[in-house]
């Protein structure tokens, strides 16, 4: 008998503890999934942006390499012409 009421005792206060800290809704059920999706979409929307960020710095960093290798090349031409001082 005491098992019984140690059970449910201890039930009761999961459920008034449950009710009392949960997140209440604000709305209905379908509202706040749907805000949930909003969510979700807003950050596909910022790692897309991110991702098409990090494209666009490693072509422009291969832009540089490629400009530097230019200019290299065109430093090693000109010091190896005679009379360059």
């Amino acid at each position: 008998m005491l098992v019984y009421y140690t059970i449910g005792l201890l039930f009761v206060c999961a459920c008034v503890f449950y009710n009392n800290y949960k997140e209440p809704l604000e709305g209905s059920p379908t509202e706040y999934t749907q805000g949930q999706a909003g969510e979700i979409q807003q950050l596909r929307d910022t790692i897309q942006k991110i991702t098409l960020t990090d494209a666009l710095v490693i072509a422009l960093q291969s832009d540089n390499d490629q400009m530097t290798d230019q200019i290299n090349q065109l430093q090693t031409n000109v010091s190896s012409k005679p009379g360059y001082q």
